[in-house]
């Protein structure tokens, strides 16, 4: 029994979900302490009250027309949506499931369950459906603490409200500080943190993104132990800047509450929740929710390991992975990874594991979360920040980023590449009869059609108004071989629009005066290929009398004749 209450405390501690008990009138007898993150209201608060005093007067009414329902039942419910109100008066949105709990003789003592503030879920669903002219206003209504961080002072340069609550500080005092400023000399596994900050840059310098515990000083010297999760951010000023999201888990890894059964708070869980042995890797027990989302029956999985579920994982990397928790090095792992169901099909999932005694043997047990709309929401996040929103092409950043490493490559390599810098002839003149409208149909139609043109690993980005430029890998190591291939594909490009553009009914012609710069050449950059590349696109535009002409500019290519290539 101890081994179990320990086990029961460990989990209640990382339980991210708000566990409570009624009895049959719908009065509070156990409210969790995460009623305090969730609600504001401490647990000896909420004893005696019910869940409709914290509800405004038409939910309240809403709420128990469907609880004295299941009531009368004597059933259990699941994923019951409502609204309640924090103790500061605002609206929190709550996802509630309980089960009935019965005495020897069969009648109803009341209901155990749990809340799960889904509030968060909610408001980053609306921030999809908003345009980035409203990112700022987001930033300071998000649930959670984000500072923005400048590379080259390592000072914060913005905060939202929640940042300034975590560490107490006005936005003033807060701006004039950094990550080592706000921080202890050393962190929880007792590393400086200056060399745990140094080597966090490394990750988000490779990966683009880092996450890890990290102890915070607030105002008044109180050590807050977060999460934290680092991306890095684009910045039209070309600013090395980070975003950083910090979530106080603090009360989380403190949290303890009093015996309660497993089995039931495994069941009623709305986490996927798994034990398995820590020898043999087979699965002891899988909650429902579990096995509904992957489709197998519990003595299926008894059959199965945590390997059967993570297509992603060896044997060998699984143990390495459990390595510090079967050596007590830490206490829990948090990782994200990929869940496959029964019928093949995968879901993003963030697992949080455990190593704890169970019965008579040792025994894993992992809470999961699944992170699948998350994941949606930072792959739209990172196509507004690298796409161009019309045509869907990369924008100039990312295609900056794709020269940069391609100039790297050419010139290890020693082969030559080629950008070209396009403009649509004479397309201000379609814009100002036809609308824009028609312009952004021709602009979306003259996309496809180069991007058809293009082998896979070649780039077309849309520079800016009707621009255009594209990056032709590895045309060989020949200058007159490559001079020829991006001829070829510049003349493509011009057949191809030269065909008509039918936009609503009207057909609609252009063409494009088109510039190529090689590369590499002494001392290049990509700053210095591109401006080459539009030199040779204006002298274009101007031979050809301002349309369909193409212009090759070279200085080392000295062999090659720098020509003007006129075509009707």
């Amino acid at each position: 029994m101890k081994k179990n209450e320990g086990f029961f405390r460990r989990f209640v501690e990382n339980s991210p979900d708000w566990m409570w008990e009624v009895d049959k009138n719908g009065v509070y007898t156990y409210v969790g302490s995460q009623c305090s993150r969730i609600l504001g209201y401490q647990p000896e608060e909420l004893i005696g009250k019910t869940p409709f005093d914290l509800m405004s007067i038409e939910e309240s009414e809403r709420v128990a027309d469907i609880f004295w329902g299941v009531v009368s039942s004597k059933r259990g419910f699941a994923n019951l949506e409502n609204t309640n109100l924090h103790r500061e008066g605002y609206p929190v949105i709550l996802e509630t499931s309980g089960n009935p709990v019965f005495d020897a003789g069969g009648e109803l003592l009341g209901y155990q369950g749990v809340d799960r503030d889904i509030s968060y879920r909610r408001k980053a669903e609306q921030a999809l459906e908003v345009t980035l002219r409203r990112y700022q206003t987001m930033i300071d209504f998000a649930p959670d603490a984000l500072l923005i961080l400048d590379l080259e002072t390592m000072r914060f340069i913005d905060a939202n409200k929640k940042s300034l609550e975590l560490f107490g500080l006005t936005k003033t005092n807060l701006l004039e500080i950094g990550p080592l400023e706000s921080s202890p000399k050393r962190q929880a596994d007792g590393s400086l943190s200056s060399e745990k900050v140094k080597k966090c840059l490394e990750d988000v310098e490779e990966k683009g993104e880092a996450s890890f515990e990290w102890i915070i000083l607030n105002s008044k010297g109180d050590r807050i132990l977060c999460e934290v999760r680092v991306v890095k951010l684009p910045s039209p000023e070309n600013q090395n800047i980070l975003c950083c999201c910090l979530v106080d888990i603090s009360e989380r890894k403190a949290q303890e509450a009093r015996e309660m059964s497993l089995g039931r708070i495994i069941e009623v869980s709305l986490n996927e929740i798994y034990i398995f042995n820590e020898e043999t890797l087979l699965f002891i027990e899988v909650n429902q929710g579990a096995r509904q989302n992957l489709g197998y029956s519990l003595s299926e999985l008894q059959q199965l390991t945590p390997l059967d579920l993570k297509p992603e994982f060896t044997l060998s990397d699984f143990n390495e992975m459990l390595l510090p928790l079967r050596n007590h090095t830490k206490e829990i792992l948090v990782f994200e990874t990929v869940h496959r169901r029964k019928d093949g099909t995968l879901y993003n999932v963030e697992v949080h594991l455990q190593l704890i005694p169970y019965g008579n043997q040792l025994a894993f047990v992992a809470i999961i979360l699944d992170i699948t709309e998350r994941v949606k929401s930072q792959a739209k996040i990172r196509q507004l920040a690298y796409n161009d929103p019309l045509t869907g092409l990369p924008n100039r950043r990312l295609f900056l980023d794709r020269l940069s490493q391609e100039l790297s490559v050419a010139r290890r390599r020693e082969h030559i590449s080629a950008v070209l810098f396009l403009d649509l002839d004479d397309f201000k003149m379609l814009n100002d009869s036809f609308g824009h409208i028609a312009g952004d149909m021709l602009l979306e139609l003259a996309a496809r059609r180069m991007l058809e043109l293009l082998r896979e690993e070649d780039t077309v980005a849309r520079y800016g108004g009707d621009e255009f430029v594209l990056l032709l890998k590895e045309l060989g190591k020949e200058p007159q071989k490559a001079v020829e291939l991006a001829h070829v594909v510049a003349n493509k490009i011009q057949e191809a629009l030269a065909s008509p553009f039918l936009i609503e009914t009207q057909e609609h012609y252009i063409s494009a005066s088109i510039g190529i710069s090689l590369f590499p050449e002494r001392n290049d950059s990509s700053d210095s290929i591109l401006n080459r590349a539009d030199i040779a696109m204006y002298k274009a535009k101007a031979k050809g009398n301002g349309r369909k002409a193409i212009h090759f500019y070279s200085r080392s290519f000295s062999s090659i004749e720098n020509e003007n290539i006129l075509r009707d």
